[in-house]
């Protein structure tokens, strides 16, 4: 998938043919390129976290227990290492399951994380929960792809912060 140029586009048959399997047995376990873009995206994040056996239906579960081991602070570090496969990961358009699946991991980053026992939760629901982390997904893009983005941990308290505001803004 990282070797096409970017901005070309992508599709089921092209990934099929390169990985050596018919285009049923994609469909198989993938509706759309998006999907599957989604777990490759979520497998580069895991990196060595991901069990080698670990079936697809498993990858947003594994995200969202390793921001909750570790915070989110590792998968910005991974994503701004990673920069060129990211941005051509961004340019293919994806459906809905990256949406629930970064949810999934903000949310639990938000209320579960053990990385900072002594801070706050943050709960989001409902419009509250899909702005914040349609906006935090747009900040962090746009950081990975800056010459010289923010440190982590600037990110993450800009992060929390939008968080916390939308939270607020929903409650009032």
């Amino acid at each position: 998938m990282t070797e096409s140029p970017k901005g070309e586009v992508i599709s089921m048959s092209a990934v099929a043919q390169r990985a050596g399997l018919s285009r049923q047995a994609l469909h198989n376990h993938y509706s759309n390129v998006g999907d599957l873009a989604t777990d490759v995206w979520i497998s580069r994040l895991l990196g060595d976290r991901q069990v080698l056996d670990q079936s697809a239906a498993n990858l947003g579960l594994a995200l969202a227990d390793a921001v909750r081991e570790s915070g989110i602070e590792p998968l910005l570090a991974a994503g701004r290492t990673d920069r060129e496969f990211f941005d051509r990961l961004r340019a293919i358009p994806r459906g809905e399951r990256v949406a629930e699946v970064l949810a999934a991991a903000v949310t639990t980053w938000l209320t579960e994380s053990d990385r900072d026992p002594t801070r706050s939760t943050i709960a989001l629901t409902g419009d509250a929960r899909i702005f914040a982390i349609g906006g935090m997904v747009a900040l962090v893009s746009t950081w990975q792809m800056a010459a010289e983005p923010p440190s982590i941990a600037h990110q993450v308290a800009m992060l929390r912060t939008f968080a916390a505001s939308a939270a607020v803004a929903a409650a009032g």
